[in-house]
């Protein structure tokens, strides 16, 4: 009788065929049978589980008694994630998720090398992950493409000592920069009107993306030439319900900020004299700013 040796069990990666079963022997050949039948074709493609049998030849003789060798295939599935993901400004290959063992992302659905975790993403673009269980790679790959949004202005202009936002399609939030970039309580308009000279900056939120403005310095809060101010009267004051502005310039704004410098009254004038309804603001001491053609004044008013 002759002898063959080999492993009993023989695992593949996803897909193998007859030609890659092994056998020690000379002119092995491989059976779908223990017995009779044609010997099978190396292009066979093996079917996870089942045994299959080598003969050998030798001096022109084959084998009665063949080797059984069950294949074992494994064929890890893709992984399981969402099929886009989207971040704020820009992301990495090691920002992308997927569920699964020993992840790889790949810029294509098959062949070529692993990215980097470090290769930056680009907006648009479909990325691929394989999952590695058991020493085998799956052969398909989760699909995922990627989404970079960004909050698409971040520049800021000043007019006197107003800061305005140039985005218009965001949200704001303004910020002290000379106090650690601490939120202004109140401070959530386009336009932001400091009542102190420092810097500020503006947090804008758009597309679910954050991001915040360069610093820009007020310096002129308070500046009035004497012209200005010697024509400006407010009274009453203090008062308990109005108060009217009385002042010889005809086209100026006028701004009210209570003492965490939030803005509780904005209007603008066209006429000289104009009529503050402070009625539903609580006691204390506002700041009262005036804008107009000769200067800035700062004041305040008494609400009693």
């Amino acid at each position: 009788m002759l002898t063959i040796y080999s492993a009993a069990s023989q695992s593949f990666c996803n897909s193998a065929t007859v030609s890659n079963l092994t056998a020690t022997g000379s002119s092995v050949q491989w059976y779908a049978a223990s017995t009779g039948g044609g010997a099978l074709a190396g292009s066979t493609v093996l079917t996870n589980g089942t045994t299959y049998y080598a003969s050998q030849t030798i001096s022109g003789c084959e084998s009665s008694s063949r080797l059984a060798v069950t294949a074992s295939i494994n064929a890890p599935s893709a992984p399981t994630g969402a099929a886009s993901q989207t971040f704020c400004n820009s992301a990495t290959i090691s920002d992308l998720t997927a569920t699964g063992s020993s992840i790889q992302w790949y810029a294509a659905p098959t062949g070529g090398g692993a990215l980097a975790g470090s290769t930056v993403l680009t907006n648009g673009t479909t990325y691929y992950a394989s999952q590695t269980i058991s020493g085998c790679e799956s052969s398909s790959r989760l699909a995922v493409v990627v989404t970079l949004n960004v909050v698409t202005d971040l520049t800021t202009n000043v007019s006197g000592i107003t800061i305005t936002a140039n985005n218009t399609s965001a949200s704001y939030v303004w910020l002290n920069c000379d106090n650690n970039f601490s939120i202004i309580p109140g401070q959530t308009a386009q336009s932001f009107v400091p009542n102190v000279n420092g810097a500020y900056a503006v947090q804008l939120t758009q597309n679910g993306c954050v991001d915040t403005s360069a610093c820009v310095s007020i310096n002129a809060v308070g500046l009035v030439e004497n012209s200005f101010k010697n024509d400006f009267i407010i009274y009453p004051n203090p008062t308990r319900d109005f108060a009217t502005i009385d002042l010889e310039d005809d086209n100026y704004s006028i701004m009210v900020f209570d003492q965490t410098g939030k803005l509780v009254f904005k209007q603008n004038a066209t006429s000289g004299k104009i009529q503050m309804d402070i009625n539903t603001l609580n006691s204390g001491i506002y700041v009262v700013r005036i804008e107009g053609e000769k200067g800035v004044f700062n004041g305040a008013i008494v609400k009693e």
